[in-house]
């Protein structure tokens, strides 16, 4: 503890990856809770991949293609039960400041077109996968952690499109004018508060939509 905060200090020679580590606290009237800590580790080489904005060259090719991966914790979530009885998942990239203060609000990222992020990654160890994440929303997700927000990232639910649609744009529209809708963020968010380290909401909570297809 280090002036009534918790600090996490890695082992020689690990500079990037998840670590764990198991907590119990209690507060002033007795109250106990135990959990497992998860930590997300990177170095200044991820940090300038994960701000570092994306360049083209003068012929209209990518010459650099900034990222958010290196920088975020991936996390796939149970959201809801669809009528039939079948669990929604969700995937997701959590993000925080590379400083230490406090996230003055969280910011969540929410695909256009047909929702689809590309968020994948390894439940096991909250690592990302290399690959994955490449729509433009995901690569500014730490831009907006430094700016002071939790950024949150997510991916379109698994029962999205619907199996046998014929309309897959109409089906999308209307989902995002659903109650399933805010379910699943709302799920994602409580995910967040209990199992990544956030003991309270941080307020505001604001939405970006992009308005542009995800490609």
């Amino acid at each position: 503890m280090v002036g009534g905060r918790l600090q996490y200090t890695p082992a020689l020679g690990f500079t990037s990856g998840t670590d764990s580590f198991a907590f119990e606290a209690m507060d002033s009237g007795g109250a106990k809770v135990t959990d497992t800590a998860s930590v997300r580790v990177y170095d200044n080489n991820a940090l300038t991949r994960c701000t570092s904005p994306s360049r083209v060259n003068p012929d209209g090719s990518i010459a650099y293609l900034g990222r958010a991966n290196p920088c975020a914790f991936y996390v796939v979530t149970t959201t809801r039960m669809t009528p039939g009885g079948t669990p929604v998942t969700m995937d997701f990239y959590n993000l925080w400041s590379s400083n230490t203060n406090a996230p003055k609000g969280v910011v969540v990222l929410i695909g256009g077109g047909n929702l689809d992020m590309a968020i994948t990654g390894d439940p096991g160890t909250g690592v990302a996968d290399n690959t994955s994440g490449g729509n433009f929303v995901v690569r500014t997700a730490q831009l907006f952690a430094d700016a002071g927000y939790q950024a949150v990232a997510i991916d379109r639910p698994s029962d999205q499109p619907p199996p046998g649609s014929t309309d897959n744009t109409t089906a999308v529209d209307e989902y995002r004018l659903s109650v399933n809708h805010a379910v699943d963020i709302l799920r994602v968010l409580k995910q967040i508060t209990r199992k990544i380290g956030m003991s309270s909401w941080p307020a505001p909570v604001g939405a970006l939509f992009p308005s542009s297809p995800t490609t």
